[in-house]
């Protein structure tokens, strides 16, 4: 088996036995300016030499190959770059860091559970250049066409590109993977390439990212091995980081309080005190009203002059004297 790692031979001391780089973009074609915000360049700090690719996994984490990390013995040796493009041309705005520890994973062998988690110094100021790349579901499977990613060179043995390159690549049935690699095809491993294009287009460590029914992209695969580049057979072999989900998330690093802003001291006001505002009890001054002694009206009696009628004397009324019984003549009473 020839694997694939991210480093060339030039990258360390000749004595260092290192897997062959897979080197070679094929098929491929320059990438949209930052559209794929969680591409990072994992540069030897000494001379700022680009050797493996890796995502971002969180504000103050990078997820990539074990082989692209087990070959440094501190993290001081090492730095990485976010928010890229053209490494021949940066326009000042990418963000470079520290690194403060690189995590192998612990069963990482012959090129088996090849994923690393590095943690920053400082965490990575995310806008739309920088981003992390979504997660896949624990076990979830990958099928159709995914896109890799990468400062890889266009042909085996060739220059590396300034600008990034992108190549979709179809997933390859893991039957016909283990036809083409014998007993070399881990459970944790999914292969992904066809003739003319191949992983190759990106770094090791780099990301494979897959897509769900709904467009939503994931971090399908990270950049592993293989043999050959855009050949036949032997299509690229990649770390299904769908198996690693559970220690990803156990080996992500905290992010730091966002930020740790230092709030000054309560400022503790003394207790004011005011002094007791005794009222003086206003005593209003008893108005005592003289007493309002009514002088008793006394209505003068009205006395009505008595009124005498005159009296009326009515004059005697005098009957005339009744008429004489006329005696008839000759009558005799």
């Amino acid at each position: 088996m020839v694997a694939f790692a991210c480093l060339a031979f030039a990258l360390v001391a000749p004595a260092l036995a290192l897997p062959r780089p897979r080197d070679a973009i094929v098929g491929g074609e320059e990438a949209v300016p930052h559209s794929i915000p969680w591409q990072v360049s994992l540069r030897r700090k000494s001379d700022d030499f680009h050797f493996c690719g890796g995502s971002v996994l969180s504000a103050n984490s990078i997820v990539t190959a074990a082989h692209c990390t087990e070959i440094w013995d501190s993290p001081g040796e090492v730095q990485i770059l976010a928010g890229g493009h053209n490494n021949a041309k940066p326009d000042g705005l990418e963000q470079r860091r520290d690194v403060a520890k690189l995590t192998v994973h612990e069963d990482y062998a012959s090129l088996k559970n090849d994923i690393a988690i590095w943690e920053l110094t400082e965490p990575l100021l995310l806008d739309e250049r920088v981003q992390p790349v979504p997660m896949p579901t624990m076990m979830q499977e990958s099928t159709g066409s995914c896109n890799v990613s990468g400062w890889g060179t266009l042909h085996s043995g060739g220059q590396t590109p300034d600008q990034l390159m992108v190549v979709s690549v179809p997933i390859v049935a893991e039957a016909r993977c283990q036809l083409e690699y014998p007993f070399q095809i881990a459970k944790s491993m999914i292969c992904a390439g066809e003739y003319g294009k191949d992983s190759c287009q990106g770094d090791s460590g780099g990301p494979m990212v897959c897509y769900n029914a709904d467009g939503s992209g994931y971090l399908g695969g990270i950049v592993s091995w293989g043999i050959g580049c855009g050949g036949l057979y032997h299509p690229g072999v990649y770390t299904e980081v769908s198996y690693f989900v559970d220690w990803v998330e156990a080996h992500t690093p905290a992010l730091p309080t966002d930020p740790p802003t230092t709030m000054p001291p309560k400022t503790t006001m003394p207790a004011t005190t005011m002094p007791p505002t005794t009222m003086p009890p206003t005593t209003m001054p008893a108005t005592t009203m003289p007493p309002t002694t009514m002088p008793p009206t006394t209505m003068p009696a009205t006395t009505m002059p008595p009124t005498t009628m005159p009296p009326t004397t009515m004059p005697a009324t005098t009957m005339p004297p009744t008429e004489p019984t006329t005696a008839m003549p000759g009558t005799t009473m």
